[in-house]
């Protein structure tokens, strides 16, 4: 997992329920100065399960204020890469 940009750590939250399998509920922004949560993002069930559960999942996007989150689906069901605005 791409883990962190210059200000903050990004953790992904997994979750199971019974309406969806285990999933990247939320992307948490950890500030690296304070440690308080900046940003807490939520995610439709699919999200950050293709590559492995943990790793591969959340990564560096072209644009530098962005991370790439990778969902179930596709192009041939090797996912779907989306861009998250992580920092303005």
């Amino acid at each position: 997992m791409w883990h962190h940009t210059k200000d903050h750590l990004l953790l992904g939250v997994y979750q199971s329920s019974t309406d969806c399998s285990l999933s990247m509920v939320r992307l948490r922004l950890i500030n690296i100065k304070n440690g308080q949560i900046d940003k807490d993002m939520k995610f439709d069930c699919g999200a950050g399960i293709v590559a492995t559960s943990i790793y591969a999942n959340v990564y560096r996007a072209k644009n530098p204020h962005h991370a790439t989150v990778i969902f179930q689906g596709g192009y041939h069901g090797m996912g779907d890469d989306r861009d998250v605005a992580v920092e303005p």
